[in-house]
Order: structure tokens, then C-alpha cells, then sequence
């Protein structure tokens, strides 16, 4: 079955952008080049989902497809 698991972003903490700092005071935002909207996605084969929260018990959300549809 393909998995596709979305676990937070730790570049920037799941919240989908990061800070630079410009000078001492001031800062700005950049999207995070690492992730979409604060999450990374991985695509997987697993035989169960119960693997697949097995190897990432950290993450968000899993959609899956059985290739049953083909």
C-alpha cells in the first residue's frame, strides 16, 4: 500500500515560515524551502497503516492508497 506521511516541519516548527534577521532589531519572513505549510511529506510502502504510525509516530496525517482502484 502507499502511505504518504506528513510529519511537522523542524526547520520551522511546523508553522511554514523562518525569520532571518536583518539587523538588530528587525527581522524577516521567508516560506520555509523545506516544507509545505509546516509539514513534510514522505511517500512509503507499508503492508498496514499500523506500520506506518509504527515508523513515524510523530506524525500529523497519513493518506494512503490500496492500488485497488486501478
Amino acid at each position: 500500500m502507499d502511505i504518504k506521511v506528513y510529519v511537522p516541519c523542524q526547520d520551522c516548527n511546523a508553522l511554514g515560515v523562518t525569520e532571518t534577521r536583518v539587523s538588530v532589531d528587525r527581522y524577516i519572513e521567508n516560506d520555509c524551502p523545506y516544507c509545505d505549510d509546516g509539514l513534510v511529506g514522505y511517500d512509503e510502502q507499508y503492508d498496514s497503516i499500523e506500520d506506518a504510525v509504527a515508523d513515524y509516530p510523530h506524525a500529523i496525517r497519513f493518506t494512503y492508497t490500496d492500488g485497488a482502484a486501478k
